[in-house]
C-alpha cells in the first residue's frame, strides 16, 4: 500500500509540474500576442483555439479516461492507437468544412486549420500518454508537457517577433509539437506497451462504436464553453472577443490544472470501483474533493484581491476597464472543474447516459440563453450564460451518480 501511494504521490507531481507548466507557457502565448501585436490578432488566435476545442473532441474522441480505466485491458493499446488515426482525420476534415461554411476571413480560416493541425498532433500524443497513465509513468508525461511547453512558448515568441502575425508563429508550434512527439513520447510509450500485436479493423470500429458515447459527451461538454464565445464574437467582433479570452485565460488556466489535478486518480478509482471496495472509493474521491476545494479557495481569494494588479501589469492599464470580466469568469471555471470531476466518475461507472442527457440539457441551455444575455450584460453576459449551463450540468449529473455508487456498492455499504 505504501508503494502504491509513492506511486500515486510521484505520478501526481510530476504529472502537476508538467502540465501547470504546459498551461502556463500556452496562456504567457495569449499574453505575448497582446503586448508584441494587438487584442485584434489575439481575437483570431482566440477564434482559433475556441473552434479547435470543439473539435479537438472528436480527435480525443474522449476516450482517455475510458483507456486508463480499461482495467481489465479489453482493448489493446494499438487498438486505441490506431483509432486516434481515423479520429485525427475526421476532426480536421469537420474543423475544414464549420470554417469554410462561417465565411471567416482567409487569415482566421487559415490560422483555424492550422491550428486543427495542432490539436490533432496532441489528440494523438494524448493516446500515447494513455498507455504511459496505464503504466503508472507519469513522470513521462509530466517530462513531455514541460519539454513542450518550453519550445512552444519560446518559438511561439521569436516567430511572433518576427512575422508580427499568429500565422507563422502556429505553423511553428504544429511542427515542433510533432517533432517531441517523434523524438521523445513515441519510443517512451513503446517501452510501456503491454502488447505489441498488430490490431484488427474489427476491434478498431468496436471500439470506437463503444465509446461513441464518450464523443458526444465531449463534443458537448467544449460546445457549451464554445456557444457563448460564438455569439460574442457575432455580436462584438474578433476585437472584444480578444479582451474577453485575455482576461478569462489565467481562469482557463486553473481549470485545466483542475483536469490534471483528477488526472493520476482516475485509474486508482477505477480499480476500487471494480473491486466495490467502498472504503478505498470514499477515500479517494474524498481526496480529491479536498483538493479541488482547496484550490477553489485560493484561486478566489487570489482573484478578488490582485486581480487589478495582475491584469495591469500582464496587459497594461487600459485592460482595467473590464477587469469586472474576471470574478464571473473565475466562478465559471470553478463550476467547469467541478462538473468535469463528476462526469469523470460517470465515465468510470460507464454512465454513458447520464453523460449525454447532462451534458445535452447544458448545452440547450446555452444556446437559449447565450445570446440575450450577451445583448443584456454584454461580455458578462457570456459568463452567466456558462456559469447558468454548468450548474445545470452538475446538478443532473449528480443524480445519475448518486444511483451509480448506490447500485455498484450495495452489497457492500454497512
Amino acid at each position: 500500500m505504501k508503494n502504491n501511494e509513492n506511486v500515486l504521490r510521484s505520478n501526481f507531481i510530476w504529472n502537476s509540474i508538467g502540465n501547470f507548466t504546459y498551461l502556463v507557457c500556452q496562456w504567457l502565448i495569449t499574453v505575448i500576442i497582446v503586448r508584441l501585436a494587438d487584442y485584434r490578432e489575439a481575437g483570431v488566435f482566440s477564434l482559433a483555439m475556441s473552434i479547435t476545442n470543439t473539435f479537438y473532441a472528436v480527435a480525443s474522441w474522449g476516450i482517455r479516461t475510458y483507456q486508463v480505466s480499461d482495467v481489465d485491458n479489453k482493448y489493446r493499446d494499438n487498438a486505441y492507437i490506431y483509432s486516434r488515426y481515423i479520429t485525427c482525420i475526421l476532426a480536421i476534415a469537420a474543423c475544414g468544412v464549420f470554417t469554410i461554411l462561417n465565411r471567416y476571413d482567409w487569415e482566421q480560416t487559415i490560422v483555424i486549420i492550422i491550428y486543427m493541425f495542432f490539436r490533432a498532433v496532441e489528440a494523438y500524443i494524448d493516446v500515447i500518454h494513455g498507455i504511459d497513465q496505464k503504466a503508472d509513468r507519469m513522470d513521462i508525461i509530466g517530462k513531455s508537457f514541460l519539454i513542450r511547453g518550453v519550445v512552444l512558448l519560446l518559438g511561439f515568441t521569436f516567430v511572433l517577433v518576427i512575422t508580427g502575425g499568429v500565422l507563422w508563429s502556429v505553423v511553428f508550434i504544429t511542427v515542433s509539437s510533432v517533432l517531441v512527439c517523434a523524438v521523445y513520447d513515441i519510443p517512451k510509450s513503446r517501452k510501456m506497451m503491454s502488447d505489441y500485436s498488430q490490431t484488427s479493423y474489427k476491434e478498431i470500429r468496436i471500439l470506437l462504436l463503444e465509446s461513441l458515447p464518450l464523443v458526444i459527451y465531449t463534443f458537448l461538454t467544449t460546445v457549451v464553453n464554445f456557444i457563448p464565445r460564438y455569439f460574442l464574437e457575432k455580436i462584438d467582433g474578433s476585437e472584444l472577443l480578444g479582451i474577453y479570452a485575455s482576461i478569462a485565460t489565467p481562469a482557463v488556466i486553473v481549470q485545466a490544472a483542475a483536469s490534471y489535478i483528477m488526472a493520476p486518480f482516475i485509474t486508482p478509482i477505477a480499480g476500487y470501483v471494480e473491486k466495490k471496495d467502498v472504503h478505498g472509493y470514499n477515500a479517494l474521491t474524498k481526496k480529491m474533493l479536498n483538493l479541488m476545494f482547496f484550490a477553489c479557495v485560493v484561486v478566489i481569494v487570489g482573484a478578488y484581491f490582485f486581480k487589478d494588479i495582475g491584469l495591469k501589469m500582464l496587459f497594461g492599464e487600459e485592460i482595467l476597464q473590464y477587469s469586472g470580466l474576471f470574478m464571473p469568469v473565475i466562478l465559471c471555471t470553478i463550476a467547469t472543474a467541478f462538473s468535469w470531476f463528476i462526469n469523470m466518475l460517470l465515465t468510470i461507472y460507464r454512465d454513458f447516459k447520464g453523460l449525454l442527457i447532462g451534458n445535452f440539457m447544458g448545452v440547450l441551455c446555452s444556446v437559449i440563453i447565450s445570446y440575450p444575455l450577451i445583448t443584456i450584460y454584454g461580455l458578462n453576459g457570456a459568463s452567466i450564460a456558462l456559469l447558468i449551463a454548468m450548474v445545470l450540468i452538475i446538478l443532473i449529473s449528480l443524480c445519475f451518480l448518486e444511483y451509480d455508487q448506490k447500485k455498484n456498492f450495495k452489497s457492500n455499504i454497512n
